[in-house]
């Protein structure tokens, strides 16, 4: 599945499953994709929490959505969860998140 993006500079179409998470930048948002690149997004946060698989993609925080095929952990530290997702990458879990729930992990 492909979703559409425009900013101002192109419209990209985006394979769903290259897409590692999604960061809030105030109205914009910043999508990370395989191979170190990220995309602008003229359109909130909110906007790609609607059109995204909610069988694969999770928002832990007000700030970003991940994609749990790229989630290898979830990690404590100092007092707060990080879920650790592909090449390390650290994101927030919201304190009023209970828990990152993946299919079939316990």
């Amino acid at each position: 599945m492909k979703i559409e993006i425009k900013n101002n500079k192109a419209t990209h179409y985006i394979d769903v499953n290259q897409i590692i998470f999604c960061k809030a930048d105030r109205m914009y948002c910043r999508i990370f994709i395989l191979n170190s690149k990220s995309i602008v997004c003229s359109r909130p946060l909110k906007f790609l929490e609607n059109i995204l698989p909610t069988t694969t993609f999770c928002r832990i925080h007000k700030s970003y959505i991940l994609n749990l095929n790229f989630l290898t952990q979830v990690v404590k530290k100092n007092n707060r969860e990080y879920a650790i997702m592909h090449e390390s990458t650290e994101i927030p879990i919201a304190k009023n998140e209970k828990t990152v729930q993946v299919q079939g992990w316990d």
